[in-house]
């Protein structure tokens, strides 16, 4: 399977392509191409191939985009991130020691 059917209204094309636009963030201005790239008729490899990420990752876009075919989909989650090296005791006593002088 080279491609999913993606086809795009006049309105959802624009909101894609004003997301294109105005997004900071490199990884939705990524997404987001591939997604106007693939409803253009562009095939999920070379789309992949040009934006130097796995076929794999394409289709995932292309999945969350077609569930509610709404552009904020293609924004990463929220993430716990990596968890504290130091517990709260250990935190309290660094603080400490940099408030004071060398």
């Amino acid at each position: 399977m080279d491609t999913l059917p993606l086809t795009l209204t006049f309105g959802q094309r624009r909101r894609l392509e004003d997301q294109l636009r105005t997004t900071p963030d490199a990884r939705v201005y990524r997404r987001t191409l591939a997604i106007l790239e693939i409803a253009s008729g562009e095939l999920v490899p070379s789309v992949a191939r040009r934006l130097r990420v796995s076929p794999r990752a394409v289709y995932h876009w292309l999945v969350a985009y077609s569930r509610a075919y709404d552009g904020s989909a293609l924004a990463d989650g929220g993430r716990s991130g990596r968890p504290p090296l130091l517990d709260q005791r250990q935190r309290e006593l660094l603080r400490g020691l940099l408030a004071r002088s060398p």
